[in-house]
């Protein structure tokens, strides 16, 4: 009974830390998104950057 519970213990800090690492992957792509497009409204802004670059896949 207690091996049991022990082990319940470990399996459910073990999806904690795995949840963490997600969590905080998922928060850095959307940061990294997120100053992409703040950057590019801002070459937008500037007449740097227009929709046909936007639109087009990099070479």
């Amino acid at each position: 009974m207690e091996g049991r519970l022990e082990g319940e213990q470990i399996g459910m800090q073990k999806g904690e830390q795995i949840g963490m690492q997600k969590g905080e992957q998922i928060g850095m792509q959307k940061g990294r998104l997120e100053t992409a497009q703040a950057t590019a409204r801002n070459l937008i802004a500037l007449g740097l950057l227009n929709d046909a670059q936007i639109a087009r896949p990099p070479a």
